[in-house]
């Protein structure tokens, strides 16, 4: 299996797919082991393709909107888990919290227009920084200003379309980028994931 993933800077997008790639050699083993030994299992490859994208106005303006959603959800999943731990000594874990939001995304609607999975990246992103804290020693996680968070994810559902040089992002829709190589290696329908990295 191959990973592949995706960016979009100014907009870039990061785009990572899952495809399955097999030459005839691996091929052949897999199916014909030698005797006395067992199948060999498929490789799991990342390949990262990074692309700069060219947005309409609206489309831009969608970019930041989520941005923005984004950072303000990371800060106040940041606010919400630091006050049950200080007030409470509560120590709240990742789905309970991403539950909560989903209600919350229901009710506001400048949060609910983000991918839901969009939104669940969030809170992996905050739980990483606990963890990068607790067992590595880095930095205890801080409150994102306006202009430090600058990229949301697409967990599945992108879709590349090399011969409109299009790229399809769940809730946006198509969106054009800049074509200077070709993505190669892809076999069937490839899942892909995606960064987007921009500016605020």
């Amino acid at each position: 299996m191959v990973r592949h993933s995706f960016t979009f800077v100014g907009f870039d997008l990061t785009l990572c797919s899952t495809a399955c790639t097999c030459r005839l050699l691996p091929l052949l083993q897999q199916t014909c082991p030698a005797p006395g030994k067992a199948p060999k299992a498929a490789v799991n490859q990342i390949k990262t393709y990074r692309f700069r994208l060219k947005p309409t106005r609206a489309q831009a303006q969608v970019f930041t909107q989520w941005l923005g959603s984004c950072r303000y959800v990371y800060n106040l999943c940041l606010d919400y888990k630091r006050q049950l731990w200080t007030n409470y000594q509560i120590s709240v874990s990742k789905n309970p919290m991403q539950q909560e939001l989903a209600a919350i995304a229901r009710d506001v609607e400048w949060i609910g227009c983000v991918h839901s999975q969009t939104l669940q990246e969030v809170t992996d992103r905050l739980f990483r920084s606990y963890d990068g804290f607790f067992r590595q020693g880095k930095g205890f996680p801080r409150f994102a200003r306006r202009g430090q968070y600058r990229s949301f994810t697409f967990k599945q559902g992108a879709k590349l379309h090399q011969n409109t040089s299009t790229v399809q992002l769940p809730r946006i829709g198509k969106v054009k980028y800049r074509s200077h190589r070709m993505c190669r290696g892809l076999s069937g329908q490839p899942a892909w994931s995606g960064k987007l990295m921009g500016g605020m």
